[in-house]
């Protein structure tokens, strides 16, 4: 039986279970816009009932068609205006302040779209207008002369910046707006918990805009990688460069990228060239290979969690199209990913960079604890940094630190062709962390080499407000990320080669006042998963560029045999079990090479998951 196919018996049980977590729920609370029209009112019921179990307030603001002659000459004269949705989200924010905007419906036809001779009405007068706004920079190098972006909806004052996280369903049909508030609810409340929580995949395109461009590119993503995402992530780099080790097989490239989108990792990220219905392709001398396109839909099925996909492409959201853009189509599949962000027109390497800087570092660094933010408001919090310092200036709040002046590896004598397994101990010391990702280090090497090589380099303030137009979220801007639990244990400071240290963590604790904890509980134990696993910018084996292509069948097992190896980080595990939170584990230490490490743990449970992470030096005995 298809995991969905449950949903009518589980989502019953999920509005009864929300009850018993009223206490934490009314902290979430606040007023909440959702704009539809009147047929997608009884699919969006389950949901409001829902946000409302929460303690939102959900205000509708029903869009009726205007009327028009029945021989009208395009769909502007009918659709709802975006002049009067805007006027009437601003005076219900000034009635009382919003925390979200949730958009029902597709944003297409064009408004000055000619209706079709046989199907005059049809479904679009359930259009909910994509506003299209005038493009400061982009224009230079498309067609296109204005941007299609739900942003024009939540900026309240004018000034390009979002005020209020918004999200838009785009259902063309009741049915596919009732799927997509079943995926929340899954989602949300009955998702099993799992690896998948911590798990995160990386596609990278070929970025195509010169040697030198493409370069800094690529070396770019693997410093994000590398600092951004904390040591308790695992992540899965897919290259479509056959001379790079993280490239598989390339007539299974398209493939391997689905299967790292069906495993259902937490983030699912492409950055590349893209097209309204597909990505880009892989080159090789022989031949080349499709990344993804819109026919890969059908092979979808997510079994692990609902990934949320980001892409850094150009017209993968395009969703003010008569066709349904990749990003909609994907977001829409039932057992499909739970949301997407994805820019509506040309997008620029400057003005995707700043966004996924900004982006991760809302997420995964400007916490407390992941996840006490809604996807909505990462995502707005993201757009409204994204402005411009003028040279010399720093970023603006943040003034230059002594770590922004820290390399982010030691030098080691690699060449772009070459990258050792090996490193120095003192090269590790400055191996970028997640305690010391420097934001502002990335942002400021990233608008020096705009100015240096972006062809807008003299508007680039104009560039990011476009980008700012551009990405829009596909997706409920209320979901809760499904972050798992940050946890605290215990290390030695020191290991030494060959031998081994004991991993372990004290009791839970229970509240004073939570007797029922200290009774005995037949409830299922949870799994300990301990690892000892290399730094980021090490890998366990020599990866070497390759400077001659083959498609023989040895060479076809070499490259799946490499792009394994390449993403495979981890030396050592351990498992164990716990029923009351405290555990203990011997982890064996089997590396030649003395220098940093990092100790990765896992607990998942039926009650949730949570993963932690520490670095410690081995040394000679």
């Amino acid at each position: 039986m298809k995991r969905l196919a449950r949903w009518p018996l589980i989502l019953v049980l999920t509005i009864l279970s929300v009850s018993a977590h009223a206490a934490e729920s009314a902290a979430r609370g606040g007023d909440v816009a959702l704009v539809c029209t009147r047929t997608f009112l009884p699919a969006m019921q389950r949901w409001i009932l829902y946000r409302q179990s929460q303690g939102y307030t959900i205000h509708t603001l029903v869009q009726s068609p205007r009327q028009a002659p029945s021989s009208f000459l395009s769909w502007g004269a009918v659709l709802p205006d975006p002049e009067s949705i805007r006027d009437r989200i601003r005076e219900l924010n000034a009635r009382t302040p919003l925390r979200a905007i949730l958009i029902v419906g597709d944003g297409a036809p064009l408004l000055d779209q000619t209706p079709a001779p046989n199907d005059p009405l049809g479904s679009a007068l359930d259009v909910i207008p994509a506003p299209r706004v005038p493009a400061k920079v982009i224009d230079r190098f498309g067609y296109e002369t204005h941007v299609a972006s739900d942003n024009w909806y939540a900026d309240l004052d004018g000034d390009s910046f979002p005020d209020v996280p918004i999200g838009r369903i785009p259902a063309r049909t009741p049915r596919q707006a009732e799927d997509a508030v079943g995926k929340i609810l899954y989602y949300e409340q009955v998702a099993p918990s799992g690896a998948w929580q911590r798990r995160a995949a990386l596609v990278a395109g070929m970025p195509g805009f010169s040697s030198i461009l493409d370069n800094v590119i690529t070396s770019a993503t693997r410093q994000i990688l590398a600092g951004a995402m904390p040591d308790e992530y695992d992540w899965t780099l897919v290259q479509a460069d056959w001379r790079s080790p993280y490239c598989p097989d390339p007539s299974l490239f398209r493939y391997t990228v689905l299967d790292e989108l069906n495993k259902g990792p937490l983030f699912w990220v492409y950055m590349g060239h893209g097209l309204h219905q597909e990505l880009d392709r892989l080159v090789t001398p022989k031949g080349n290979y499709k990344i993804m396109e819109l026919d890969d839909l059908q092979y979808v099925d997510c079994k692990g969690g609902l990934p949320i996909l980001i892409f850094c492409a150009c017209y993968t959201g395009a969703y003010d199209s008569t066709e349904m853009s990749i990003a909609e189509e994907f977001v829409l599949k039932p057992n499909g990913p739970i949301a997407a962000v994805a820019a509506s027109r040309t997008s620029m390497p400057y003005g995707m960079g700043v966004f996924g800087i900004e982006f991760l570092d809302e997420v995964f660094h400007q916490s407390d604890e992941p996840g006490d933010r809604t996807l909505g408001e990462y995502i707005m919090a993201a757009k409204r940094r994204m402005t411009f310092a003028e040279k010399g200036a720093g970023e603006p709040g943040d003034p230059p630190s002594a770590e922004d002046e820290t390399p982010e590896e030691a030098p080691s004598g690699e060449t772009p062709a070459e990258e050792t397994a090996s490193a120095s101990e003192s090269a590790e010391e400055t191996a970028p962390s997640p305690e010391s990702f420097s934001r502002s280090k990335l942002r400021r090497t990233a608008d020096s080499l705009a100015r240096a090589f972006d062809p807008t380099s003299a508007r680039l303030d104009g560039q990011l407000e476009d980008h700012r137009y551009l990405f829009n979220l596909f997706g409920d801007p209320l979901l809760r990320v499904r972050f798992p639990r940050r946890i605290a244990f215990e290390i030695p400071e020191i290991g030494y080669l060959n031998e081994s240290i004991t991993v372990s963590a004290e009791p839970e604790r229970p509240p004073a006042d939570n007797w029922s904890a200290l009774e005995p509980s037949d409830a299922e134990p949870a799994r300990v998963t301990v690892e000892l696993v290399n730094l980021p910018t090490r890998p366990k084996v020599k990866l070497v560029n390759r400077s001659e292509y083959s498609d023989s069948d040895e060479e076809r097992i070499r490259y799946q045999q490499t792009f394994q190896e390449a993403n495979d980080r981890v030396l050592a595990s351990a498992e164990c079990e716990t029923s009351d939170g405290a555990w203990s584990v011997e982890l064996p230490l089997p590396v030649e090479t003395t220098g940093t490490y990092i100790v990765r743990v896992l607990i998942t449970s039926p009650d949730g998951t949570s993963a932690g992470a520490k670095r410690f030096k081995i040394r000679k005995r």
